[in-house]
């Protein structure tokens, strides 16, 4: 069996293709389709030996149909609730997607939008919170003991960067989300949508993490402003989305005027968090440093 979208040779129990993401399940359920459609036009003769003597059934054999043995009754009832095979093809079809996912990310993001191919919300998921914990860690070990004299935990400190980092790109993609749909592209999914977000945002979150390591190391000049530029990138990312979705889809409104309604939401937004957000951020950063 070939991938239909990379002609790649993949397993017969692959979901997904191990070089370019692919759903295989979806194929598989498309030639599984054509199969039966070619089944139905087969016609079919019954035999009338095999219909007349099927016909009848005594009441001993009816019996010994619905009769099940003790034993397996006992199976049944006491069969676990979690089936461990299904949860290993699970966690299989998550390494082989994610495997696809960071190939699309690191040499064709481009690609990916401009398909209609997306990864999955428990892959996009996972790879969120997995990138919010590593960063909560390295704020948690970047920040300084003597912290605690201030009045402020280190886990304080983190959760409080954590939280507000997480609430500017949670703004920053529904923003995106909601002007493309509604000016750009209208069937546009939000699964599709999360997935190019977090596609083209990868490198964002390389040059954050990377950040948090020269703080952590005491390089913290040069720290604060590589994860200044990884900010800028995530909240600028839209932008980029606007210009590539508008080249696919002819809009009725130009991509320039979306770019600065964004740009008014976005500020419109960070004036009402921003005394909430800002104090809480400085604070916090005032105790590091």
């Amino acid at each position: 069996m070939k991938c239909n979208k990379c002609n790649s040779v993949v397993g017969s129990e692959d979901l997904f293709c191990g070089e370019c993401g692919n759903d295989l399940r979806v194929q598989r359920a498309e030639m599984q389709g054509n199969a039966a459609l070619q089944n139905e036009n087969k016609t079919y003769e019954p035999k009338k030996e095999q219909v007349i003597h099927n016909t009848q059934s005594t009441p001993e054999s009816q019996q010994q149909i619905q009769q099940v043995p003790p034993a397996q009754q006992y199976q049944q009832q006491s069969a676990p609730i979690i089936n461990k095979e299904q949860v290993n093809e699970q966690s299989k079809a998550l390494v082989n997607e994610g495997k696809g996912f960071f190939r699309q990310a690191f040499s064709a993001h481009d690609d990916e939008i401009e398909n209609n191919h997306f990864f999955s919300l428990a892959l996009n998921g996972i790879l969120v919170a997995a990138g919010l914990v590593i960063i909560g860690i390295l704020l948690s070990i970047a920040t300084p003991d003597g912290v605690s004299m201030l009045g402020a935990s280190k886990s304080d400190v983190a959760m409080t960067f954590v939280i507000s980092g997480f609430v500017i790109v949670a703004l920053a993609f529904t923003f995106k989300f909601l002007l493309s749909k509604f000016l750009i592209n209208p069937s546009l999914t939000f699964a599709k949508s999360f997935s190019d977000f977090v596609v083209v945002n990868t490198y964002s979150v390389c040059v954050i993490g990377f950040a948090m390591l020269l703080i952590v190391i005491g390089s913290y000049g040069f720290g604060m402003i590589i994860l200044t530029l990884g900010t800028i990138l995530i909240l600028f990312s839209p932008v980029y989305f606007f210009g590539k979705y508008s080249s696919l889809y002819k809009g009725n409104v130009p991509s320039f005027l979306i770019v600065v309604i964004y740009a008014v939401l976005l500020l419109i937004s960070f004036g009402i968090f921003a005394e909430k957000i800002g104090n809480s951020a400085l604070s916090s950063f005032n105790s590091i440093f």
